[in-house]
C-alpha cells in the first residue's frame, strides 16, 4: 500500500504540475460538492445528544462561525485596507478562546503557548495580512490531514500505521510538483482563494494550492468514509444528535437536502460561468472552513 500511495500522489503532483488551472477547474467544479456532503455527515456523527458541559464551547463555536463568515461576506466587498487584518484578528482570537476552553477540561492540556502564539500571529497579520491570508489558504487544506490523523489515533485504528507514510507520500507528491514545475515558474492568471482576490500569483502557489486540496478532498470523499462508519451511515436517526429529536432529524434532513441542490446549481452555475461561479463557492466556502476549527479543536 505505502508504493502504491507514493506512485499515485506523486503522479498527482506531477499532473498538477502539468496543468495547474485545469486541474483546479476540475477538482472544484467535481469534488467539492461530494466533499461538502461527506464532511456534513463526518461532523453530525460527531456532535453529542446533549450539550452538558460542552454548551458554552458549542454556543461559542457557532458564534463565531456565522459572525466571522458573514463578516468575511461583507468584507469581500468593502475597500477598507484594514478589512482582512480585522477579519484575520477575529479570527485568530476567537480560536485561541476555543483553545483556552479546551484547555482548561482537563489537567494534561495545559498550554500555555495558547496566548503568545495568538498575539505573536495577530501581530503577523498587521505587519503582512497578505502574507498571513495566502498561509491560511495552503493551511486549510490540511487540516483534514489533521483530521484523519486525529480520528485514527482517537480510536485506535489499525490503519494509523500508514498514517506517517501518508504523510510521506503527500510532501514526496509536493516534491515532485514543485521539480516539475522548474525552477523559473511564469505568472498565472488571476485565482480565487478562500479570502481574498490575489491578482497574478506565481504558478507556484497556485499548483500548490491545487494539488493540497485534492488530497483534501480525497481524504474526506474517500478515507475518512472508509474509516468513519458516522460518514457511511444511510439513516440520519442513527445520529446520536438526531435520535428521537424530529425536530433536529427534519432540520438536518433539510440541510443536507439544501445541500444537494446548491451543488446541482454549483455544477449548472459551472457551465454557464466558471469564474463567477468559483468566486461565489470561494465566499460561501469560508463557513465550512470555519466549522473544521472546533471540531478539529475537539479532537486534540
Amino acid at each position: 500500500m505505502p508504493a502504491a500511495l507514493i506512485l499515485a500522489l506523486a503522479g498527482l503532483g506531477a499532473l498538477v504540475a502539468w496543468q495547474p488551472l485545469l486541474w483546479t477547474t476540475l477538482a472544484v467544479g467535481f469534488l467539492a460538492g461530494p466533499h461538502n456532503l461527506m464532511e456534513a455527515r463526518y461532523l453530525l456523527g460527531r456532535l453529542p445528544r446533549r450539550a452538558g458541559k460542552l454548551r458554552f464551547f458549542m454556543g461559542l463555536s457557532a458564534l463565531g462561525v456565522l459572525s466571522i463568515g458573514c463578516l468575511s461576506l461583507y468584507l469581500a466587498y468593502t475597500d477598507n485596507p484594514y478589512s482582512l487584518r480585522i477579519w484575520a484578528t477575529l479570527l485568530l482570537l476567537w480560536v485561541g478562546s476555543l483553545l483556552l476552553l479546551r484547555s482548561r477540561e482537563h489537567p494534561r492540556r495545559n498550554w500555555p503557548w495558547v496566548e503568545p502564539v495568538v498575539f505573536l500571529l495577530c501581530g503577523w497579520i498587521w505587519l503582512s495580512p497578505v502574507s498571513f491570508a495566502l498561509s491560511l489558504v495552503l493551511f486549510h487544506p490540511l487540516m483534514a490531514i489533521l483530521v484523519l490523523g486525529r480520528e485514527l489515533h482517537f480510536y485506535r485504528r489499525p490503519e494509523r500505521a500508514y498514517y506517517r507514510p501518508f504523510l510521506g507520500a503527500v510532501a514526496g507528491g509536493l516534491v515532485v510538483l514543485l521539480l516539475t514545475l522548474g525552477l523559473h515558474p511564469s505568472p498565472a492568471p488571476s485565482a480565487f482563494n478562500n479570502l481574498v482576490v490575489i491578482h497574478g500569483p506565481t504558478l507556484p502557489f497556485l499548483a500548490v494550492h491545487t494539488y493540497l486540496e485534492i488530497v483534501h478532498y480525497a481524504i474526506w470523499i474517500l478515507l475518512l468514509p472508509a474509516l468513519a462508519a458516522s460518514t457511511r451511515r444511510g439513516r440520519l436517526e442513527v445520529y446520536p444528535v438526531l435520535r428521537n429529536a424530529p425536530r433536529r432529524l427534519w432540520a438536518a434532513r433539510a440541510f443536507l437536502g439544501a445541500g444537494l441542490l446548491v451543488s446541482a446549481l454549483l455544477w449548472w452555475g459551472f457551465a454557464v460561468d466558471f469564474e463567477f461561479t468559483r468566486d461565489l463557492y470561494f465566499q460561501v466556502a469560508i463557513f465550512h472552513v470555519l466549522v473544521e476549527f472546533p471540531f478539529l479543536i475537539r479532537t486534540i
